[in-house]
């Protein structure tokens, strides 16, 4: 089935044009990596405390942390279960690779005016965004879209979470450096999508893209409510990036208390969830791949 009305973006490009818009409009932009939220007796959040010792105070205190959030929360307050995310949500990762596709007839010209693929049951469900005009161009992304749990027991709350591996942040951008018996599967996607039909697509690098997955696939857009002034937008589900143009209207409205009836229960911390099984369902664990060490 073809869709002429499908297309795609590019992330970085559109990212950092909200980043500068929110600049231009007043927002003060500071970069650093959270080490954990900062709480009054009542469990009211105040902050945040960074890595390089830095506190950020508000009075709203917004975790958009995507895979990093049951982590985040668990390493706060360990002590207090009824902070964490427990089953709500699950970080987990998919393989990306960038082929490199070879000017001329066999390579880069097959690819004019090509749509986006996906294909997205059996055993490798996938997809393939044609090469680009700027930062792409000249390399196809395949997708194994088969995601990888990375299961960590956290001493401190007594509980197993996957998380991504925080002291190798290189691993969430483009690298080299994954197992054999991992970027294997990104020759197998190619080969599925193109066979014989496109020479000579070799690997320029890999990436594994991680978010949190909730068992339904919709979003956590929620207060906290074990938490005064805390607040959380998190649960993309893999699906994160093409809301990028309205979900801020959502978070927005949640935070001044006017979000739907229906969509603050549908999105709410604590609701009723019916379990799906999709492709994007986390079903793996990283430390289960031959050859993956931390």
């Amino acid at each position: 089935m073809l869709s002429p009305e499908a297309g795609w973006a590019e992330a970085a490009g559109a990212l950092g044009a909200v980043v500068r818009a929110a600049v231009d409009a007043g927002v003060r932009y500071e970069v650093a990596t959270a080490e954990r939220l900062l709480f009054e007796k009542d469990d009211t959040c105040t902050g945040v405390l960074t890595t390089d010792g830095r506190t950020f105070e508000a009075q709203h205190v917004l975790l958009c942390s995507g895979a990093h959030t049951p982590w985040l929360l668990a390493e706060s307050a360990p002590e207090k279960p009824s902070l964490h995310a427990g089953d709500r949500m699950t970080a987990a990762a998919v393989l990306m690779c960038l082929f490199k596709v070879p000017p001329g007839e066999n390579g880069l010209d097959k690819f004019e005016g090509a749509p986006i693929m996906v294909h997205p049951f059996g055993g490798f469900p996938a997809e393939c965004i044609p090469p680009g005009e700027t930062s792409t161009r000249g390399l196809a992304k395949c997708t194994h879209k088969f995601p990888y749990t990375r299961k960590t027991y956290h001493e401190p709350s007594r509980q197993e979470i996957s998380v991504p591996l925080l002291s190798r942040p290189e691993r969430m951008t483009w690298t080299m450096d994954l197992p054999d018996a991992l970027t294997a599967n990104s020759a197998s996607v190619r080969d599925m999508f193109f066979g014989d039909s496109v020479k000579g697509m070799v690997p320029e690098a890999y990436r594994l893209c991680w978010d949190s997955s909730t068992p339904d696939e919709d979003w956590i857009i929620s207060p906290h409510p074990a938490s005064k002034n805390l607040y959380i937008a998190a649960g993309g589900s893999f699906h994160a990036f093409k809301f990028l143009p309205i979900i801020g209207k959502y978070v927005v409205q949640m935070l001044d208390g006017k979000l739907s009836e229906e969509l603050a229960r549908k999105w709410a911390w604590d609701r009723d969830t019916t379990p799906i099984v999709t492709p994007y369902t986390p079903r793996g664990d990283l430390k289960d791949i031959p050859g993956y060490l931390d």
